[in-house]
């Protein structure tokens, strides 16, 4: 199947869509705003399989060992790198890593001398 295909087109995007919105919804209207994705992300990634299958056949289970492979690297690369003194796998806001940022860019100018007359502050 390729995505020009008029059966993709047609049928099966349009199912896929579908059920993905009706899963979301679904999911929003029991868990309210705490809802997790968990659900319909499963079904986009079984969708997404099943599409692959249908074109390459078996070839579909090197993609699966990308996945795996590419899950265990960045789970152990996450372990490995500490962020001031923590594992980064902490919840760190952007707002934080901003911050920090903008913190060591920072220096102080030598001079204590006011500043020129008409020179906004």
């Amino acid at each position: 199947m390729i995505f020009a295909s008029p059966f993709f087109l047609t049928v099966f995007l349009p199912a896929v869509l579908l059920s993905a919105w009706g899963l979301g919804w679904l999911c929003r209207r029991r868990g309210g705003a705490a809802m997790s994705w968990a659900p319909v992300n499963l079904l986009l990634l079984l969708a997404s399989l099943l599409f692959y299958f249908w074109g390459e056949g078996w070839g579909v289970l090197w993609l699966l060992a990308s996945i795996a492979f590419n899950a265990v690297c960045a789970r152990l690369a996450v372990a490995s790198i500490e962020v001031n003194g923590t594992l980064a796998s902490t919840p760190v806001s952007t707002a934080q890593r901003s911050a920090s940022a903008a913190q060591s860019l920072y220096v102080p100018s030598p001079s204590s001398e006011p500043l020129p007359a008409g020179l906004p502050e």
